[in-house]
């Protein structure tokens, strides 16, 4: 938890909110432990570098980390179809757009928001972009896993 005043949303201190369901405070819980391992000790470098390593891709792909930052709702049938049942242990029916906000705002506790930013911009483009590959897909090119 941050040291620093009103920098934290109430939920994040344990006050009452009658918005943020169970799902929403474990998903919080879990996106930010990931990304005080994987992702914010290294984003300001890897934004100096104007580069990712194969580790980033490794731990975000194998945790289906890029899965939150999608539109939603998201598509559950196809996430499914192509292997994807949960998201750090929250299964993928629960998402909503309040998980979504969760995930950006943990994103950016990295202070790296910028239009390249290593996660906040270039992976939250792709996974924008596989909602339009869903709906305007041919069924002549089938989805690979």
């Amino acid at each position: 938890m941050a040291l620093v005043p009103f920098s934290e949303p109430p939920y994040v201190r344990g006050l009452p909110n009658p918005i943020y369901s169970q799902s929403h405070l474990l998903w919080q819980k879990r996106c930010r432990e990931f990304m005080d391992k994987y992702y914010h000790p290294f984003a300001a470098k890897w934004e100096a570098e104007d580069s990712l390593p194969d580790s980033y891709w490794h731990s975000f792909i194998s945790n289906n980390m890029f899965v939150p930052a999608m539109a939603m709702p998201l598509p559950c049938d196809w996430l499914k179809r192509v292997g994807i049942h949960d998201v750090l242990g929250i299964p993928v029916e629960d998402f909503d757009t309040l998980h979504g906000i969760i995930y950006s705002d943990e994103v950016y506790r990295s202070g790296v928001p910028g239009p390249y930013s290593v996660v906040g911009g270039f992976s939250k483009s792709i996974s924008r972009m596989i909602i339009h590959i869903l709906i305007y897909h041919s069924d002549c090119y089938p989805v690979f896993h």
